[in-house]
């Protein structure tokens, strides 16, 4: 049974606490008995004599009124205990930290650089010799003209529109973007004060009838070839004129003499139509000499 009593002090108290210590060592092992103890006084006087604390509860019989420090079971007067069945407990174990494994990276494929296709390359034209010069732009107009006194004012300031003509001579074909003066105040100005005249280019003159016709170069600042053609577009003369701008310290007379004195061997004496004014040399540096002219075919 468990012995209860009333509040203890000094060495009583440890003597109950070592008893009940005694006890629970001395119970079968895993179990918790019941146990009837029996205290005898030993033969020896301790040296102090503990008496109960008087309480209103009714002591059991069998336990003795005088406690002694030292309480031993009686081995026959032990009932049999009643095993209680106390769960077993397994050793604590250590615990071993759940170690969360690495989350495996989830291979990031390596894309390779696509191999970009070589470019497919178009089939490229025989490159050919230009045929023509693309006419000029207003913005370039001025660069065509001299600036002096003698060209501030000029019938027609800029520059004619074209006409393409197709000049061919055995195996040689070439376009000429020629300037058409087709009235007298054009034709009476024709390539005046022109700074340059560019390979591809020139001046067609369409004259009213078919007749003699000459020319002069007054105030005119490049060489220039001419090829007279009939109304069949047949070249039935060609020579080469030389400029004519003014002398130095010339007056407008002597100026003009000296222009119609040279204009003389620039006529035809035989009839024509047209009249193609072209950058002097440039046929016989592209392969057409001007002396075979009666061979060379113009059409537009």
């Amino acid at each position: 049974m468990i012995v209860r009593s009333a509040p203890l002090h000094g060495a009583a108290a440890f003597g109950v606490c070592s008893l009940i210590l005694t006890v629970l060592a001395c119970s079968g092992e895993n179990s918790m008995q019941t146990v009837t103890m029996s205290i005898s006084s030993p033969t020896s006087t301790p040296p102090h004599q503990l008496t109960p604390v008087p309480t209103t509860r009714v002591m059991p019989t069998s336990v003795p009124t005088t406690f002694s420090e030292t309480v031993a079971p009686s081995p026959t007067s032990m009932p049999t205990p009643t095993r209680t069945p106390v769960p077993t407990y397994s050793p604590t174990a250590t615990a071993t930290p759940i170690t969360t494994p690495d989350p495996t990276p989830t291979p990031i494929p390596t894309q390779s650089p696509t191999a970009e296709p070589s470019p497919t390359r178009e089939p490229v034209a025989p490159t050919t010799a230009p045929t023509s010069t693309p006419e000029p732009t207003e913005s370039h107009e001025t660069s065509y003209f001299v600036v002096n006194d003698d060209c501030n004012d000029l019938a027609v300031p800029n520059r004619l529109p074209t006409i393409t003509i197709t000049v061919r001579y055995t195996d040689i074909q070439l376009h000429v973007e020629a300037e058409l003066a087709d009235d007298p105040v054009e034709r009476g100005q024709g390539l005046m004060c022109r700074s340059v005249v560019p390979d591809n280019t020139g001046m067609l003159f369409e004259f009213g009838s078919e007749s003699t016709h000459g020319f002069w170069m007054y105030n005119t600042y490049v060489p220039l070839d001419i090829i007279y053609l009939n109304s069949e577009r047949l070249a039935v003369h060609a020579l080469t004129m030389s400029p004519c701008p003014r002398p130095t310290g010339a007056d407008d007379a002597e100026w003009h003499t000296k222009c119609v004195n040279e204009s003389g061997q620039y006529g035809t004496k035989i009839p024509a139509l047209y009249a193609l004014e072209l950058p002097s040399g440039w046929l016989d540096r592209v392969g057409i000499p001007l002396g075979k002219f009666d061979e060379v075919e113009f059409s537009w």
